[in-house]
């Protein structure tokens, strides 16, 4: 996917470069004297495990009482910005996981703006950091890459609300991106090793990233990486054992996981509405037509997937990307799939869980390399491999970030929301076809004898 690059000394280069940092600069600044609503929950929860011997934060009379305590400390202490965040949340919502408040205990300071400050800018750096290391995983030049840090850390929606509740969907693509570069720099076991525990770390941080573990681990399977799966597997469960003990100790049982499983699954509708934010396909038609179908999404969405997975991946020298760099290459757009399949299926989708389209849509304005539509391709694939990719992938972008639509005078919540979710669901399309058109590519040339070296190591990973 090699393809001309500018040079980093181009006046349009270093032009870009300034309007991006000075832009990046304004978006920190905006943020100074915001409340992040979350990021008080995850502290104020953080800091009374810290202080040892938590009771079961996600009872509602524990909830009640450590939001007042935590209220109580911060007119005491004076602190004008915690009283206005403690006032709006007297009662916490607790659904996190133990070890996602055990971090955060671990690593407060004690001090909330510092901390708050400390995040955000770190936010802000992997953010930043995230977006160019997927763009060059990918092969974008410096300019694309400049450019996609400017758009998607001071104008796209999900980041910008990220980083405004102080939640933790940031962290979670620079896991990923670690995920890939450890798999790349470290390309045998300890490096699949070393990526599982990755994977198994973020999973337990956050559940939701579990479908990128299970999708892989599918990829793996269809491609016979059998090693690669099997150190893969060692490390997500020797991660998980660590963070489940570890976290367990800090609340003192393991029953602690017991309640945040019972108050995840009872979590209230009455939070979760269209009319809060809750931007999930699966919530739209549920208020439409008063049909739960998340459970049909999700069967729909994993049932396409695999298909594409199979018609994809089943080729093993189907070429993306350089020889060296073809399965750390797959492995993202399995990845980036897996990360819209769950916004997708999900009855819940924050704006700031729409921080998981970004490696898609890095994809998606990739061309793939000539040769790589076949002669009498599917309609569809046709449409989104073709001429008509990169305003495809544009029109999945304005409609993701929002910002375009509020310019245009659609502010309503649930017209926001069918905006959003049309803008997902055609990026879901173009991921299937990207990966359904990689089988294709392995037949468009013949294939060098230094590529049939690499193929054949590939292949032999697993034996």
């Amino acid at each position: 996917m090699k393809r001309g690059r500018s040079s980093l000394g181009e006046p349009a280069v270093l032009l870009l470069s300034l309007v991006a940092f000075c832009s990046i600069l304004s978006t920190a600044q905006s943020l100074r004297s915001v409340p992040a609503i979350d990021f008080y929950q995850f502290w104020v929860v953080g800091r009374e495990v810290a202080a040892g011997s938590p009771g079961n934060i996600y009872s509602d009379s524990e909830r009640r009482r450590i939001g007042r305590e935590a209220l109580r400390q911060a007119r005491e202490a004076g602190d004008a910005s915690r009283i206005r965040t403690g006032r709006h949340r007297v009662v916490l919502e607790t659904f996190s996981t133990p070890f996602l408040y055990s971090v955060f205990g671990a690593l407060s300071s004690g001090n909330h703006d510092r901390d708050l400050l400390v995040f955000r800018v770190l936010g802000i750096v992997l953010l930043g950091v995230s977006v160019a290391g997927l763009c060059a995983f990918l092969g974008h030049g410096p300019v694309a890459m400049i450019a996609a840090v400017l758009v998607f850390v001071s104008w796209f929606a999900p980041t910008r609300s990220d980083l405004l509740v102080g939640n933790v969907n940031i962290l979670q693509l620079a896991w990923l991106v670690l995920f890939l570069w450890v798999s790349r720099r470290f390309p045998r076991r300890a490096g699949h090793f070393a990526g599982g525990l990755v994977l198994g770390s973020g999973a337990m941080f956050k559940p939701n990233t579990a479908l990128v573990i299970g999708l892989l681990a599918v990829a793996w399977l269809v491609r016979r990486r059998h090693e690669k799966l099997l150190f893969e597997s060692i490390g997500i469960g020797v991660a998980v054992l660590v963070a489940f003990a570890w976290s367990s100790a800090v609340f003192g049982g393991f029953g602690i996981w017991w309640d945040w499983w019972q108050a995840l699954s009872s979590l209230p509708d009455r939070i979760i509405t269209v009319a809060l934010g809750n931007y999930a396909p699966a919530r739209l038609v549920e208020d439409w037509l008063g049909v739960d179908p998340a459970v049909a999404f999700g069967v729909l969405t994993s049932v396409l997937a695999l298909v594409a997975i199979g018609q994809g991946l089943r080729s093993a020298g189907a070429p993306i990307g350089s020889p060296a760099d073809r399965p750390d290459v797959e492995d993202l757009h399995v990845a980036a799939l897996a990360g819209v399949m769950m916004l997708l299926s999900s009855p819940l989708a924050w704006l700031h869980y729409y921080v998981a389209t970004i490696p898609l849509l890095l994809i998606a304005l990739v061309p793939l390399p000539d040769g790589g539509i076949p002669a009498r391709p599917h309609p569809a694939r046709a449409l989104v491999l073709g001429p008509m990719r990169p305003w495809l992938a544009m029109a999945a972008l304005i409609a993701i970030s929002m910002e375009p639509l509020e310019l245009l005078g659609i502010g309503d919540g649930r017209e926001r929301a069918i905006g959003l979710c049309l803008g997902t669901g055609l990026l879901f399309g173009i991921g299937l076809a990207r990966l359904t058109g990689l089988q294709a590519l392995s037949g468009s040339e013949p294939a060098s004898a230094a590529e049939k070296a690499s193929d054949a190591r590939a292949a032999g990973e697993g034996r």
